[in-house]
């Protein structure tokens, strides 16, 4: 091979010879070999595995595979494990393996490149999907996001019949605050919120920004008496730590509404929100800075 290499006009190669695959492995260090011509009838290997062995030492190194068998499904499972190219040595003078071994390295580069651009491509993907479903202030679900996970869990619940709770948060005089501070304030105020929700949230629970300073939670397997607990800690975390820039210090508290799928209502997300709206209404009315769980009195004064 290496004879027939240097008789081949134009030859940039210099050839290091190895007739053991554990010996040529030892050379496959990142920079050190340009291109693999690899026999697959090797003392220590034989066959297509050697073509395995060779990628799982050299990921980066193209390789020619050279076999005595004018075998057209073995070219193409070679291909297939990783190699760019195949020869048989009985056909393949010095001219053909130059050529083969310039071609090798070009695909290699091209998959290389390719393979760069497809990561990149899965990266832009999976952002422009983050931004598509999540709050970018706040990091949480967004309200489309928010809507779609309900629809699933309503549709789950009726199949089996589990609970489902739903948590309405609105923030207390936000308005006040925004115009008293600013908007930027206002923003902090809002992160700062989601941060105590989140850290309040099962993984299970879907905790999403619904829309201005108004937040959910919706809690899988979770009657709406289960879910008072973990709405009051979210509230009680809420009015304990006043929001600070640096400059201001502002207290912040927060009304809560809860809903749940009972036996005999409707197993859709409207119904849902819907009443957890009006325990919220219900929070608000009785003096804010508290948790309501829905009721018929809290339909009736929300329609009054």
């Amino acid at each position: 091979m290496r004879e027939s290499l240097a008789e081949a006009a134009g030859n940039p190669f210099d050839v290091t010879r190895a007739d053991r695959l554990d010996d040529g492995l030892q050379h496959l260090a990142p920079g050190a070999v340009d291109v693999v011509l690899l026999d697959l009838s090797l003392p220590d290997s034989r066959g297509l595995d050697t073509v395995g062995k060779v990628i799982e030492r050299a990921p980066w190194v193209p390789i020619v595979v050279l076999t005595g068998l004018d075998d057209k499904d073995l070219a193409v499972e070679a291909v297939r494990r990783g190699a760019q190219d195949y020869l048989v040595k009985g056909q393949a003078d010095g001219e053909l393996l130059a050529r083969a071994a310039r071609y090798a390295i070009e695909r290699k580069e091209i998959e290389s490149k390719l393979a760069e651009a497809n990561a990149r491509l899965e990266q832009a993907n999976r952002r422009l999907e983050e931004l598509a479903t999540t709050d970018e202030l706040t990091g949480l679900w967004n309200r489309r996001h928010f809507i779609e996970m309900i629809q699933q869990e309503c549709r789950r619940a009726a199949r089996s019949g589990a609970d489902l709770a739903l948590v309405m948060l609105d923030l207390d005089h936000f308005k006040v605050v925004n115009d008293t501070y600013g908007h930027a304030f206002g923003d902090r105020v809002l992160a700062a919120t989601a941060s105590i929700i989140r850290g309040a949230a099962r993984t299970t629970d879907v905790v999403a920004r619904y829309g201005g300073e108004e937040f959910m939670m919706l809690m899988p397997e979770t009657a709406s008496d289960e879910a008072v607990h973990p709405a009051e800690r979210i509230r009680i975390l809420i009015a304990r730590e006043p929001v600070s820039d640096g400059t201001h210090a502002v207290g912040i508290t927060a009304s809560l509404g809860i809903s749940a799928l009972k036996d005999g209502s409707p197993n859709d997300p409207d119904h849902l929100i819907r009443r957890a709206d009006e325990a919220l209404y219900a929070a608000k009315q009785a003096g804010r800075n508290c948790t309501k769980v829905w009721s018929e009195a809290c339909a009736v004064a929300a329609a009054e």
